[in-house]
Protein backbone atom coordinates (compact mmCIF):
# COMPACT_ATOMS: atom_id res chain seq x y z
CA UNK A 1 0.00 0.00 0.00
CA UNK A 2 1.14 3.49 -0.87
CA UNK A 3 -0.34 7.23 -0.28
CA UNK A 4 0.70 9.78 -2.21
CA UNK A 5 2.55 13.52 -0.83
CA UNK A 6 2.89 16.75 -2.95
CA UNK A 7 5.83 18.04 -1.35
CA UNK A 8 4.74 21.48 -2.75
CA UNK A 9 1.52 21.13 -0.72
CA UNK A 10 0.74 21.42 3.11
CA UNK A 11 1.89 18.37 4.72
CA UNK A 12 0.58 18.08 8.15
CA UNK A 13 -2.30 15.83 7.43
CA UNK A 14 0.63 13.36 5.98
CA UNK A 15 2.79 14.43 9.32
CA UNK A 16 -0.57 13.73 11.43
CA UNK A 17 -1.68 10.12 9.60
CA UNK A 18 2.14 8.52 9.66
CA UNK A 19 3.93 10.91 12.02
CA UNK A 20 7.43 12.10 11.68
CA UNK A 21 10.55 10.45 9.83
CA UNK A 22 13.99 9.70 11.16
CA UNK A 23 15.25 9.83 7.65
CA UNK A 24 14.10 10.81 4.07
CA UNK A 25 15.12 9.88 0.37
CA UNK A 26 14.08 12.02 -2.43
CA UNK A 27 15.31 11.48 -6.13
CA UNK A 28 14.51 13.45 -8.67
CA UNK A 29 11.34 14.57 -7.16
CA UNK A 30 11.92 18.43 -5.88
CA UNK A 31 12.51 19.52 -9.52
CA UNK A 32 8.97 19.11 -9.95
CA UNK A 33 8.20 21.99 -7.46
CA UNK A 34 8.43 25.39 -8.73
CA UNK A 35 8.73 26.60 -5.09
CA UNK A 36 11.86 24.59 -3.18
CA UNK A 37 11.91 26.84 -0.53
CA UNK A 38 8.61 26.09 0.70
CA UNK A 39 9.58 22.31 -0.27
CA UNK A 40 11.82 22.21 1.94
CA UNK A 41 10.32 23.32 4.58
CA UNK A 42 7.78 20.66 3.93
CA UNK A 43 10.59 17.91 4.48
CA UNK A 44 11.94 19.76 7.18
CA UNK A 45 8.73 19.45 8.93
CA UNK A 46 8.20 16.00 8.35
CA UNK A 47 11.59 14.93 9.82
CA UNK A 48 12.26 14.28 13.48
CA UNK A 49 14.65 16.75 15.43
CA UNK A 50 17.94 15.22 14.19
CA UNK A 51 16.30 13.45 11.46
CA UNK A 52 18.37 13.47 8.42
CA UNK A 53 17.35 13.68 4.30
CA UNK A 54 19.15 12.94 1.22
CA UNK A 55 18.09 14.84 -1.62
CA UNK A 56 19.11 14.58 -5.71
CA UNK A 57 17.15 17.15 -7.84
CA UNK A 58 18.18 19.02 -11.27
CA UNK A 59 19.78 22.01 -10.35
CA UNK A 60 20.10 23.12 -13.96
CA UNK A 61 18.83 21.35 -16.56
CA UNK A 62 18.48 21.14 -20.36
CA UNK A 63 14.73 19.50 -20.18
CA UNK A 64 14.11 22.64 -18.54
CA UNK A 65 15.96 24.79 -21.31
CA UNK A 66 13.97 22.36 -23.98
CA UNK A 67 10.38 23.21 -22.32
CA UNK A 68 11.02 27.11 -22.33
CA UNK A 69 12.77 27.34 -25.98
CA UNK A 70 9.14 24.97 -27.41
CA UNK A 71 6.73 27.59 -24.86
CA UNK A 72 7.99 30.64 -26.93
CA UNK A 73 6.83 29.30 -30.24
CA UNK A 74 3.18 30.13 -31.29
CA UNK A 75 1.48 26.54 -31.02
CA UNK A 76 2.48 25.74 -27.27
CA UNK A 77 2.19 29.44 -26.26
CA UNK A 78 -0.80 27.70 -24.34
CA UNK A 79 1.36 25.69 -22.35
CA UNK A 80 3.61 28.10 -21.32
CA UNK A 81 2.21 28.31 -17.69
CA UNK A 82 2.51 24.52 -17.48
CA UNK A 83 5.96 24.92 -18.49
CA UNK A 84 6.80 27.38 -16.56
CA UNK A 85 5.61 25.99 -13.09
CA UNK A 86 8.03 23.12 -13.34
CA UNK A 87 10.94 25.51 -13.59
CA UNK A 88 12.47 26.12 -10.22
CA UNK A 89 14.77 29.37 -9.27
CA UNK A 90 18.04 27.57 -10.04
CA UNK A 91 17.58 27.08 -13.58
CA UNK A 92 17.92 30.89 -13.68
CA UNK A 93 21.00 31.62 -11.50
CA UNK A 94 23.72 32.84 -13.21
CA UNK A 95 26.42 30.44 -12.27
CA UNK A 96 27.03 27.27 -10.28
CA UNK A 97 28.28 29.33 -7.27
CA UNK A 98 24.55 31.17 -7.51
CA UNK A 99 23.11 27.28 -7.55
CA UNK A 100 24.58 26.43 -4.57
CA UNK A 101 24.21 29.94 -2.43
CA UNK A 102 20.65 29.49 -3.41
CA UNK A 103 20.14 25.76 -2.13
CA UNK A 104 22.10 26.84 0.96
CA UNK A 105 20.08 29.48 1.71
CA UNK A 106 16.70 27.22 1.02
CA UNK A 107 18.34 24.61 3.42
CA UNK A 108 19.08 27.52 6.33
CA UNK A 109 15.30 29.01 5.82
CA UNK A 110 13.76 25.14 6.38
CA UNK A 111 16.05 24.71 9.71
CA UNK A 112 17.98 21.99 7.91
CA UNK A 113 22.01 21.82 8.63
CA UNK A 114 24.01 20.22 4.97
CA UNK A 115 26.72 17.89 5.76
CA UNK A 116 27.06 17.54 1.73
CA UNK A 117 25.95 20.15 -0.48
CA UNK A 118 27.70 19.98 -3.85
CA UNK A 119 27.01 19.95 -7.61
CA UNK A 120 27.40 16.83 -9.02
CA UNK A 121 28.09 17.47 -13.04
CA UNK A 122 26.52 15.39 -15.54
CA UNK A 123 27.37 14.85 -19.39
CA UNK A 124 25.11 13.46 -21.40
CA UNK A 125 25.74 11.58 -24.37
CA UNK A 126 24.40 12.15 -27.58
CA UNK A 127 25.50 10.03 -29.47
CA UNK A 128 21.71 7.95 -29.80
CA UNK A 129 19.75 10.86 -29.42
CA UNK A 130 16.46 9.31 -29.85
CA UNK A 131 17.02 8.13 -26.46
CA UNK A 132 17.27 11.60 -25.40
CA UNK A 133 14.01 12.60 -27.42
CA UNK A 134 11.72 9.87 -26.08
CA UNK A 135 13.03 10.92 -22.74
CA UNK A 136 12.29 14.34 -23.02
CA UNK A 137 9.05 13.42 -24.41
CA UNK A 138 7.84 11.38 -21.59
CA UNK A 139 9.10 14.54 -19.40
CA UNK A 140 7.33 16.65 -20.87
CA UNK A 141 4.19 18.28 -19.18
CA UNK A 142 2.07 19.21 -21.82
CA UNK A 143 2.46 15.63 -23.35
CA UNK A 144 -0.64 14.46 -22.03
CA UNK A 145 -2.68 17.09 -22.65
CA UNK A 146 -1.68 17.29 -26.28
CA UNK A 147 -4.48 16.25 -28.92
CA UNK A 148 -3.05 13.31 -31.03
CA UNK A 149 -2.10 15.95 -34.07
CA UNK A 150 -0.33 18.00 -31.41
CA UNK A 151 1.94 15.46 -30.15
CA UNK A 152 3.51 14.85 -33.64
CA UNK A 153 4.25 18.58 -33.71
CA UNK A 154 5.51 18.29 -29.87
CA UNK A 155 7.69 15.28 -30.93
CA UNK A 156 9.25 17.65 -34.33
CA UNK A 157 9.65 20.37 -32.03
CA UNK A 158 11.23 18.62 -29.34
CA UNK A 159 13.62 16.81 -31.86
CA UNK A 160 14.87 19.59 -33.42
CA UNK A 161 15.63 21.28 -29.92
CA UNK A 162 17.58 18.28 -29.17
CA UNK A 163 19.47 17.87 -31.93
CA UNK A 164 21.04 21.35 -31.54
CA UNK A 165 22.47 19.61 -27.84
CA UNK A 166 24.56 17.27 -29.98
CA UNK A 167 27.14 20.39 -30.89
CA UNK A 168 29.47 21.79 -28.54
CA UNK A 169 28.24 24.71 -26.33
CA UNK A 170 24.73 23.97 -26.71
CA UNK A 171 23.55 25.15 -23.11
CA UNK A 172 24.30 28.44 -21.52
CA UNK A 173 25.34 26.21 -18.10
CA UNK A 174 26.85 23.19 -17.31
CA UNK A 175 23.72 20.59 -16.78
CA UNK A 176 24.16 19.32 -12.80
CA UNK A 177 22.53 17.65 -10.15
CA UNK A 178 22.31 18.98 -6.02
CA UNK A 179 23.51 16.13 -4.36
CA UNK A 180 22.34 17.17 -0.58
CA UNK A 181 22.74 15.34 2.83
CA UNK A 182 21.25 16.90 5.86
CA UNK A 183 20.18 17.22 9.02
CA UNK A 184 17.02 18.70 10.91
CA UNK A 185 18.43 21.09 13.68
CA UNK A 186 17.84 19.47 17.21
CA UNK A 187 15.53 21.26 19.27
Amino acid sequence: EHDYLNIGDDVSDFAKKYGKFDRIYSFFCLNWVKDQARAMKNVSALLTPGGECLLVFPAWSPTRMLWRKVAELERWRKFSKVFESFVSRSQDLEDDDARISYVRDILRGADLEPSTCELLYVQPNYNKPEAHIDMQLSLNPAWSMATVEEREALKNDVTTEVMKWTNEGAYCARPSLYVIHARKFKI
